[in-house]
């Protein structure tokens, strides 16, 4: 089973503190896929607000706890 990330995005909003001293960044990839199970060749849905300069068929997360406030405003 995959866990929900939005329950740990949306506990950790709760508790910041919980990341206070850590001095390590985040890095998470994994394949998107279409309805048909197929690796996905559609743009990245624009409320995710990616960037990216070439369209990749996976999700690459990197960032620094730093930017914890941010990432977590989403």
């Amino acid at each position: 089973m995959i866990p929900d990330v939005s329950q740990a995005l949306a506990w950790l909003e709760k508790h910041p503190q919980a990341l206070k001293g850590i001095q390590r960044g985040l890095e998470r990839e994994t394949l998107r896929v279409n309805a048909d199970g197929r690796l996905a060749t559609t743009g990245h849905p624009e409320a995710l607000g990616f960037r990216t300069d070439a369209q990749m068929d996976y999700y690459r997360f990197c960032g620094s706890i730093t930017g914890i406030h941010y990432t977590s405003g989403w």
